[in-house]
């Protein structure tokens, strides 16, 4: 049970890591390309659904990375 919540623990932070990194961008790029003037509300709402969706499978990818890496260092 234990690595199984070792496993959840990093695919969450990894997660969080990710959604923000993808948010922040997505933000910046529009308001260096455009302005501020097209970040409404709906705007934001949607690209901030689509980083989340994007970082789910990143995240997954990237703790089974950790973990197998955290499993070679053990032997």
């Amino acid at each position: 049970m234990r690595p199984v919540l070792l496993w959840l623990g990093i695919v969450a932070l990894l997660y969080a890591m990710c959604l923000a990194v993808f948010y922040s961008t997505n933000i910046a790029t529009i308001i260096l390309i455009r302005g501020y003037a097209p970040l409404t509300w709906e705007v934001m709402y949607v690209l901030f659904l689509r980083a989340a969706v994007i970082c789910i499978p990143l995240a997954l990818l990237s703790s089974l990375i950790v973990v197998f890496k955290m499993q070679s260092g053990r032997r």
